[in-house]
Parts: structure tokens; C-alpha cells; sequence
């Protein structure tokens, strides 16, 4: 099921995928703190859910969280790069771990963030935001 949020006549499509509601609230937040441009974010919480959203959209971005009720570690994050190698996708995690972000980084991530920790520095600076 996929949740929507309209924020402003927005014009950056960001599709969430994180299975806990308070966590999503929270990077919603977030974004509207950072004053990123305007988007559109779409909630997802399974990566099989995130799969078939995308086949039917163009967002700009993606964010993920590595941990999902079908999905763990970064084994998910090479499952969505399989099925949309063309989109950036930016791992919000609450798992500290410098090794497995050097990791995701390697195989194509956009950028590991540590939910808890993204600033509004963070938040404006990936250019796929942009």
C-alpha cells in the first residue's frame, strides 16, 4: 500500500520505503525542516511493494531503509538497483556500521545516512535532491 504526502505543488518525486510509520513520519519532517524544494513523497513499507510502485513512476530519488519486514541489509538495496539501476537511491538507516556504508556506496548508492543523525545540511546537499 503506498501512502502519499503532498507537500507544496511539488515537483521532486521521493518515494520512502520503511516499514515503521513513526520513522517515515519523522524523514517527512525532516525534509520539510531541511526547506528542501518541493516534493512529493510516497510511502512504501515492503521492498516487493517499493518493486511494483516504481515500475509505474518516474521519481527523481529513492530513499530505503535497509531493514524491511521482505528485505535485510543491503541485500535489498541490490534488488532495487537490479530493477531500476537508473535511479539514485540514498539508504536512510538507523545502523552505524562505516564498513557496510563504504559498502553501499561501492555498489551504487547515492549516500548512507543515519536517520537519527540527518541534519538539514544532509538533506540539501545529495544533488539527486536537487
Amino acid at each position: 500500500m503506498t501512502q502519499g504526502y503532498s507537500v507544496s505543488a511539488g515537483t521532486t518525486h521521493v518515494p520512502l520505503v520503511e516499514d515503521d510509520m513513526a520513522e517515515a513520519d519523522l524523514i517527512r519532517a525532516m525534509l520539510l525542516q531541511a526547506g528542501s524544494s518541493a516534493f512529493h513523497m510516497d510511502h512504501v513499507q515492503q521492498l516487493s511493494h517499493a518493486r511494483r510502485f516504481l515500475s509505474g513512476s518516474q521519481p527523481q530519488v529513492v530513499l530505503l531503509d535497509l531493514n524491511l519486514p521482505d528485505s535485510e541489509g543491503l541485500d535489498g538495496f541490490e534488488v532495487l538497483r537490479k530493477a531500476v539501476p537508473w535511479l539514485p537511491v540514498i539508504i536512510l538507516t538507523n545502523v552505524r556500521d562505516e564498513k557496510l556504508a563504504a559498502r553501499a556506496v561501492r555498489l551504487g548508492a547515492q549516500d548512507y545516512l543515519i536517520k537519527r543523525e540527518v541534519t538539514r545540511i544532509c538533506l540539501r546537499a545529495p544533488s539527486a535532491m536537487r
